[in-house]
């Protein structure tokens, strides 16, 4: 359906503003990791389709922005992860103006409650569903 077409515009999105880029489950997270910024795109899961050669198909997508922030106070890394918000946001309204993307729905922000790897990095996850037609 859409998956690689979404996979491609959303690192598209992400290269284009400085971010390293890797599509890979968070498991592999910390080995592979070794450039910040970096962008985390988890697998897309098909949610729902509807239509058999026409119609609409509905994925999830978790997206995790990553910057370093081992040495920085308390202050800063608030305003780090304001930043990464903001990023999210941007990207994912840039990606609801593909011409395969109908809507960005139930959108949720959160920053990670630990660092995923051994860099002591700040991290904030989008999570969203794109609904799409085909």
């Amino acid at each position: 359906m859409n998956r690689i077409r979404l996979e491609q515009a959303v690192e598209r999105l992400a290269v284009e503003r400085g971010w390293h880029f890797l599509a890979l489950r968070q498991q592999a997270a910390p080995t592979l990791v070794r450039a910040y910024p970096a962008a985390l795109l988890h697998p897309l899961s098909l949610r729902s389709i509807e239509g058999r050669n026409n119609g609409r198909a509905v994925y999830d997508l978790s997206l995790v922005l990553m910057r370093t922030a081992a040495r920085a106070a308390p202050s800063e890394q608030a305003q780090i992860a304001d930043q990464l918000e903001e990023e999210l946001l941007e990207i994912l309204s840039d990606l609801s103006e593909e011409e395969c993307v109908l809507a960005i729905e139930e959108l949720q922000i959160e920053p990670s409650a630990a660092t995923l790897t051994p860099h002591g990095e700040i991290a904030q996850t989008a999570r969203a569903r794109i609904v799409t037609w085909f």
